[in-house]
């Protein structure tokens, strides 16, 4: 068996391990494109001949020209990692996920002979839906991820449903029918990567079936899902926070399709016994992280100030989501007109394109605490108020990382006696985890000093 190395086209430069004879016979053209890309997280990640065709497409490649953690990289220099990285890092646990899953050694097989039975579809075609979906699920992410996005789209419109519309868009289709024999549905890999609800009027989807929603699940489950399996091990990774670390390995080799109760007939994802500990890790991981990075003080002021930029040149909100638009709206743009802007001292956004531009951030005057909440549940509100009235609206920036939703704790675990019982029954670490949110207060640095009094002084009414 021999080797060559090939450099891919569109600047993506990476080793392929490309089989050139096996069993006495040279591969055909589709065999031959077979390979795998380094990965600074999981090793090598295999990569199919269709998922290059993809991975080379415009598509993707714009993934590589959009930060996975905004503007961190002016706090944790590391942390200049891509959209395109963490997408391929997905792909590939969402490939180990299905064939742990669907190995009738480790899965109880009644369960999976009624979805073989259930599907006109086989097994293949599903695989490869699985990880197109893993590759593509973060698709319609705007410049600099999250930092850019939230209120700033139009109502009703996200990440997520941007990235269905162009997985199922005219100019995706030729990609999706040039796949296998008959090639892929776009509807498929659509309703797999963000899930029923995120899915256009258009498409005419109220609900996934049974073996959608687990498959959707591989991606985005709260505790077993790979998109935050590979999002935390990559951001500890670049940030040097070791927080986001725990044992994946053993959680991905645990995770099962199982009923969702001792009397139930539906399936779910879940666990065995043996995982239950690494997925508490996961989930403490993911609250440190919040605490440690995503929640970061400084990362909150720039995310304010891109925020203020982009609304400033009226770029938001988005009313435009083609791929027209969204294939020249990566972070070089931005990046490249904050630079320009910063040194026109007469246009209206100069002011905050300077600020990024020399590191000026505004610094944080309030942070409210649980105490202080319990207290007056518009106890930011007040302080802000307080706080525009005496040094000016233009002055005071707000920042929130809102309290999300607590972690589903109703999947399955299996014990070893071939007991099922809730992931909630069997974990007593996480009863009082709390959830991760936080609240901040943010102004000038020259006007931090007067702002401090002003929050030390002020009377807060209880509500």
């Amino acid at each position: 068996m021999g080797s060559v190395v090939l450099q891919l086209g569109h600047t993506f430069d990476i080793l392929i391990r490309q089989r050139i004879v096996a069993k006495g016979r040279t591969l055909t053209t589709r065999q031959r494109h077979d390979g795998e890309i380094r990965d600074a997280v999981h090793g090598f990640i295999r990569v199919e001949h269709d998922e290059w065709r993809l991975l080379n497409s415009p598509y993707l490649q714009r993934l590589r020209k959009i930060h996975q953690l905004a503007m961190t990289y002016l706090v944790y220099p590391g942390a200049s990692h891509k959209r395109l990285e963490h997408s391929l890092g997905v792909m590939e646990l969402a490939g180990r996920v299905y064939d742990t899953i669907t190995d009738k050694r480790r899965a109880r097989t009644e369960i999976l002979d009624r979805y073989v039975l259930a599907k006109p579809k086989d097994w293949g075609y599903w695989r490869k839906v699985l990880r197109m979906a893993a590759l593509c699920h973060d698709l319609g992410h705007l410049p600099f991820s999250h930092a850019a996005e939230g209120t700033l789209l139009p109502d009703g419109v996200s990440h997520e449903s941007i990235s269905a519309e162009l997985i199922l868009s005219e100019e995706m289709a030729p990609t999706w029918e040039s796949m296998g024999d008959e090639g892929l549905d776009p509807l498929d890999i659509a309703k797999i990567a963000v899930g029923a609800s995120r899915l256009p009027e258009t498409a005419g989807v109220k609900n996934l079936i049974d073996w959608e929603i687990l498959l959707h699940d591989v991606i985005a489950h709260d505790a077993l899902g790979v998109d935050r399996i590979d999002y935390l091990l990559r951001d500890s990774l670049h940030t040097g926070v070791a927080y986001g670390r725990f044992d994946h390995l053993r959680l991905l080799d645990t995770i099962r399709i199982l009923p969702r109760s001792s009397r139930s007939d539906s399936a779910a994802l879940g666990l065995e016994e043996g995982g239950v500990h690494t997925a508490e890790s996961l989930l403490l991981a993911r609250y440190f992280m919040f605490m440690q990075v995503y929640n970061h003080r400084v990362r909150a002021a720039y995310d304010v100030h891109l925020r203020d930029f982009l609304s400033e040149r009226e770029v938001l909100p988005l009313t435009d989501i083609s791929w027209g638009k969204l294939r020249t709206f990566t972070d070089i743009e931005v990046l490249v007109d904050i630079q320009k802007v910063s040194a026109s001292q007469s246009h209206s956004a100069h002011i905050v394109a300077k600020r990024i531009e020399e590191r000026d951030h505004f610094r944080t005057v309030y942070s409210i605490t649980p105490q202080e909440k319990k207290r007056a549940s518009n106890a930011l509100e007040q302080y802000r108020s307080h706080l525009e009235q005496e040094i000016g609206a233009a002055n005071v920036r707000a920042w929130s990382q809102p309290r999300r939703d607590s972690v589903d704790t109703a999947f399955p675990v299996r014990s070893s006696q071939n007991r099922i019982q809730s992931f909630g029954e069997a974990s007593v670490v996480l009863e009082n985890l709390p959830t991760p949110e936080a609240s901040l207060l943010l102004v000038p640095s020259e006007s931090l000093a007067e702002a401090t009094e002003l929050v030390e002084s002020y009377e807060l009414e209880v509500s």
